[in-house]
């Protein structure tokens, strides 16, 4: 091989290289991506779905309490009168109420009348599951949900279905409701579409960069042929820099676009979900759909963190106080939370992971607050002190039992792991093992303040 050659090879092998190693990881990465923001979406609807049942059940019951009441036919039985009003207590094209006795004698149907005085105890769905037996036990057991496989009165068609039953006691009756799961499988499935729409428009420019760099590599390439010696050597050695240089801001950029801003994004866009599913008319909910389709559309493009693992790029470009006012503004956009700031410049008083565990803890504090505080109002503090750094969070909101929270097994209501993967005990063992404490001081009720206290680098 002539020195030319070597040249060439030199110069270009690395790009080559490079540029297939990073396809390979994005490729792999890109799944990853796909399936957690799936699973996110999907478990996000489907607890909404499930919260909302248990309310529709609570409503249902309260009714039947005050039958006796206001009752404007005495002479049908409590429990007729009861039949009667579930008949016609429909929510939307396919909602309805549904009451077995505990053997399986169907009481009331009101999309399947003809059910009703059948016994269904051993009835099985398409997938084998005798979903009566099982909605009586879940009912029994007090956990309530189940899902099933169930005709969709509205288009008499087989559809995943998840419902939720109580017990009522008194007359040894299963009452519940369902809601179908399609739609939130139609959900899922367009935002993978979505994301791969995007990523494979990733993948082209990518390319399209590569063929770039090869040719202006082999046009630097072909212009060293015109030299020799020293000249040849040094312009050599300028394009073999150039090259090391150009791959890693290449690959700094490409890292900071994929691992900065999606699981925001997301975040934001489940809460605009969620919002939607509480909006009090329907251009409201279109409203906070559209903008969630928005917030999810700009994260893809960006591709800003893909991996939350990695350390947010705010921190080293604009600063902790500053990454922090982002954070807080694209929280107060999508939640309609208000955030009051005091935030004081740290520079270079703190580790760089010290700086990421305090961004973090921001982080899981908010998801919290949007979550389950309630809270209309957080305020967010940042202030260097003489030998330490001390960051506090507080809300208006709920508050909780501290005992209850932190002595409870992981997976626990308000304890378990939030977006980001800290979780409130985590959020605590993380700043411990930068040398700090944290302080948490919330009631039922009285609201919550975290206060997490690091040292400064000596």
């Amino acid at each position: 091989m002539n020195y030319f050659m070597r040249v060439w090879a030199v110069a270009l092998l690395p790009v080559i290289v490079a540029s297939a190693l990073f396809a390979f990881l994005m490729q792999s990465q890109t799944a990853r991506f796909e399936r957690t923001a799936s699973q996110a979406l999907s478990l996000g609807l489907t607890t909404d779905r499930k919260e909302a049942l248990s309310h529709y059940v609570a409503i249902a019951r309260r009714a039947i309490e005050s039958i006796p009441a206001i009752q404007s036919q005495p002479s049908l039985s409590h429990q007729e009168a009861t039949k009667l009003m579930l008949d016609n207590m429909l929510f939307g094209a396919d909602g309805y109420y549904y009451a077995y006795q505990m053997d399986g004698v169907n009481r009331v149907h009101a999309s399947q009348p003809h059910l009703v005085g059948q016994n269904l105890i051993d009835r099985q769905d398409a997938n084998g599951d005798p979903l009566i037996r099982n909605l009586i036990n879940a009912a029994r057991q007090g956990t309530g949900y189940h899902s099933y496989l169930w005709n969709r009165p509205s288009t008499q068609l087989e559809a995943g279905k998840i419902g939720y039953a109580e017990l009522i006691p008194e007359w040894d009756w299963m009452l519940g409701t369902g809601v179908y799961t399609d739609h939130i499988d139609a959900q899922v499935a367009e935002l993978e579409s979505q994301v791969a729409s995007e990523f494979r428009q990733m993948y082209l420019t990518l390319f399209v960069l590569m063929l770039l760099a090869l040719a202006a590599t082999s046009a630097l390439v072909s212009g060293i042929r015109l030299s020799e010696g020293r000249a040849a050597n040094i312009r050599l050695r300028e394009l073999a820099s150039q090259l090391v240089q150009v791959q890693e801001i290449e690959r700094k950029r490409i890292s900071l676009e994929l691992h900065d801003g999606i699981g925001q994004s997301m975040v934001s866009a489940m809460y605009a979900l969620d919002n939607a599913t509480h909006a009090a008319s329907s251009d409201k909910k279109v409203d906070l759909i559209e903008r969630a389709r928005e917030i999810i559309a700009s994260g893809v493009d960006e591709i800003r963190r893909i991996s939350r693992g990695l350390r947010p790029a705010a921190l080293d470009d604009l600063g902790l106080a500053e990454a922090v006012r982002q954070l807080a503004r694209s929280f107060e956009a999508s939640t309609n939370i208000q955030v009051e700031l005091e935030l004081e410049a740290i520079g270079d008083r703190l580790l760089g992971t010290t700086k990421t565990t305090l961004y973090r803890m921001v982080q899981e504090a908010l998801n919290n607050t949007a979550k389950h505080a309630k809270a209309t109002k957080v305020k967010i503090s940042l202030k260097p002190q003489l030998r330490r750094v001390l960051l506090e969070v507080s809300d208006n909101g709920s508050g909780f039992s501290k005992r209850e929270i932190l002595d409870a097994p992981y997976g626990g209501s308000r304890a378990e792991e939030g977006a980001n993967g800290i979780g409130l005990r985590g959020m605590i063992e993380r700043i411990e093992s930068e040398g700090g404490r944290v302080s948490i001081d919330s009631a039922v009720g009285a609201g919550t303040k975290l206060s997490a206290f690091v040292p400064v680098i000596p």
